[in-house]
């Protein structure tokens, strides 16, 4: 969820498209709709702004480094809502979470396919990925732990 989210952060007209009605004055009155895209919908989802907290008041979820920032633990727990639990936060891949994010369809590529390599070694992957990029696409990179 979070390189997802990330990504989304960069473009600052994508984020807050999924603020409905969002107040930046925080005239929210502590109910936020996010819309998120599911099953091919767009989805509504309304949240308060209750967000779990840890003993001492830190948010127990995700957090940005600026306290006064709100979108992301707002974002996180409309998401939650939609998927049913924090824990499904963990379970989703990156590809999907941008999907939900965006209701864009994500590109893989992995660098483990035979084409993968003469694409680098000649520059036309970096040059595929310049062109997206500069087309407004939202680029992640997702490791995979060997073992």
């Amino acid at each position: 969820f979070l390189g997802a989210a990330s990504a989304v952060a960069t473009r600052p007209d994508l984020l807050q498209s999924l603020f409905v009605d969002y107040s930046p004055n925080c005239e929210n009155h502590g109910v936020y709709t996010v819309r998120l895209y599911k099953d091919g919908i767009w989805h509504n989802v309304i949240i308060d702004d209750q967000l779990p907290v840890t003993t001492d008041g830190q948010f127990l979820f995700s957090r940005c480094k600026d306290p006064s920032e709100l979108w992301l633990p707002l974002l996180e727990k409309a998401y939650a809502k939609l998927h049913g639990c924090y824990e499904c936060l963990m379970q989703g891949s990156v590809p999907l979470v941008m999907q939900d994010l965006t209701a864009g369809a994500p590109q893989i590529i992995k660098f483990t396919e035979p084409d993968v390599d003469f694409r680098i070694k000649n520059g036309v992957l970096w040059r595929e990925m310049d062109a997206l990029l500069h087309g407004g696409s939202l680029l992640t990179v997702q490791l995979r732990e060997e073992g």
